[in-house]
């Protein structure tokens, strides 16, 4: 736990901030200088990989509303996509990396940013072939994988990029960095609110309306 957040603040770290430093470092294996497009910068997710993505020397584009727009740049995004008025694939091109964590369309236009070699990491895409063989999950549901994941393989092919789902894996060590970051100032916790344990079916439904920034919270009290 980081010296300096209280248990509320620390609750909210360590999925999303594992999830984003996979995505980033680990599959994405970022560079200093590099260009990186984060999808959705004032979600849970996105406040904290924007954070990440800083802390580790890169340039970030994000996309937000215009109400989240002083959120987001206050976090360190160095371009802004107001996703009402203008669509990310129009606006950005040569990028390194692209963070994807809507799927659909938005992945699927994610390969036409990247210059050749980048690299386009998802939590909502699909499967292929390795991730079944990475998580042990058998021959048989890996070639499945791999026929589901066709059209996305042919886009990666298509743009000579790389792409890669992915689900968060526990990590000390990884959490350890992330600690750093926090204790020396450079990513700190966004937390939209903080509810009651007997308030969290209105939590849930809060999360459910899409437009929560940052994470949301439910306290315990024992």
């Amino acid at each position: 736990m980081p010296k300096n957040l209280d248990f509320v603040q620390a609750a909210s770290i360590p999925l999303v901030s594992l999830t984003s430093y996979q995505a980033l470092v680990e599959y994405g294996h970022l560079k200093h200088e590099q260009k990186v497009f984060i999808q959705a910068g004032s979600g849970g997710v996105g406040t904290i990989a924007i954070q990440i993505t800083k802390a580790l020397g890169a340039y970030v584009a994000t996309t937000a509303s215009g109400k989240n727009s002083a959120l987001v740049k206050s976090l360190g995004a160095d371009k802004v996509i107001d996703y009402h008025t203008e669509y990310f694939a129009d606006e950005l091109r040569n990028y390194d990396i692209a963070f994807d964590t809507l799927g659909g369309n938005f992945l699927k236009d994610s390969f036409k940013i990247l210059k050749a070699g980048g690299h386009v990491i998802t939590l909502n895409g699909l499967p292929d072939y390795r991730f079944g063989v990475d998580h042990d999950l058998g021959r048989t549901r890996s070639i499945l994988f791999e026929i589901a994941s066709t059209h996305l393989r042919h886009l990666a092919k298509k743009y000579h990029v790389f792409y890669r789902f992915f689900i968060m894996h526990p990590s000390g060590s990884q959490l350890a960095t992330i600690t750093k970051f926090i204790e020396e100032g450079k990513v700190k916790p966004i937390i939209d609110k903080v509810y009651s344990y007997n308030q969290v079916f209105t939590a849930y439904d809060h999360l459910q309306s899409k437009h929560a920034p940052g994470k949301t919270v439910v306290k315990i009290n024992v």
